[in-house]
């Protein structure tokens, strides 16, 4: 139910309308209603726990309970849907996906977070903890059909695209993983810098970070979400428009075009001349839409 653009095509199917911008409408509604509800669930359930732990047994014999919030149904929205709607996404959840594993470092600055799909597929998703700022690196696919050759992500090939909703849920996972902390917080930056070339699934990453800057969602600042590509140029020339302000990194790893054909296999099909222009282009475009500095962060590695 985090997954917008899913929501309207079952809507327009069960309505059997072609309003698109209607059921946009209502796709919309109910995903922000799912993600409130959820997120409410989560502090009630913190509630409850510091509830009872704050109970004094010697001053009352019972424990008080606040009760965590029960799970969203499209069933809550009934009265406000069209007819069909609720029948169709009845059997639809707000989280599709699970942590089944955690690893934390042992100076507590990084945690891997091992995320299940509904397909069985895993993907990774990592908290690193600095002093001013909490950053998330996400995963956009499972596995990666670009091939660097120090990557391991790389050696699967691509095997699936996630959806919008599956990356938006591993920002809720690590949320909700922070809260458990013995330093609370919530994570402030996202980096697409996890499993898969994000522009190679464009439509899922697009539409996921416009919910994590959505105000109305996890309301992070656009320049705080980084899209990482090791150089898809048309999607890189798009990505500005589609997503203002939102920002860029480009995994260089090489100085010259020979050397990073060795270790990128696909840079053959992206010249650093052509990629150069393309930072040209979105440089000269948040330039002239944003009053802060505007930059690029290069990313290389050193083998």
């Amino acid at each position: 139910l985090l997954d917008e653009e899913a929501v309207a095509a079952a809507l327009c199917a069960a309505c059997r309308t072609t309003d698109e911008e209607k059921a946009a409408a209502h796709a919309q509604r109910i995903v922000r209603q799912a993600f409130l509800h959820e997120r409410l669930k989560v502090h009630r359930k913190l509630l409850a726990d510091a509830a009872e732990l704050a109970q004094d047994p010697a001053t009352s014999g019972e424990r008080a309970v606040v009760r965590p919030e029960s799970e969203f149904t499209i069933g809550l929205l009934r009265e406000s849907l069209p007819r069909g709607a609720v029948e169709a996404l009845a059997d639809w959840r707000v989280l599709t996906t699970k942590v089944v594993h955690a690893s934390e470092s042992s100076d507590y600055v990084t945690t891997k977070l091992l995320i299940e799909l509904t397909t069985g597929n895993q993907v990774e998703a990592v908290v690193l903890r600095h002093k001013q700022r909490t950053t998330l690196c996400v995963s956009s696919q499972v596995g990666c059909k670009m091939g660097c050759t120090f990557c391991a992500t790389g050696t699967l090939g691509q095997r699936a695209n996630l959806t919008a909703a599956e990356i938006q849920e591993q920002l809720i996972h690590a949320n909700r993983f922070l809260k458990t902390c013995k330093e609370p917080r919530n994570v402030t930056n996202i980096v697409f810098m996890g499993m898969g070339e994000p522009l190679n699934n464009y439509k899922s990453v697009v539409e996921a970070c416009r919910a994590m800057t959505d105000t109305s969602r996890f309301s992070l600042s656009p320049g705080k979400v980084t899209v990482s590509t090791v150089g898809v140029v048309n999607r890189m020339r798009t990505l500005y428009k589609d997503v203002p302000g939102v920002s860029l990194a480009l995994s260089l790893h090489a100085p010259n075009q020979e050397l990073r054909q060795k270790i990128i296999p696909t840079a053959g099909a992206y010249p650093i001349e052509k990629l150069m222009d393309a930072l040209t282009e979105y440089l000269d475009h948040r330039a002239g839409t944003s009053k802060k500095d505007c930059f690029v962060m290069i990313e290389y590695i050193l083998l």
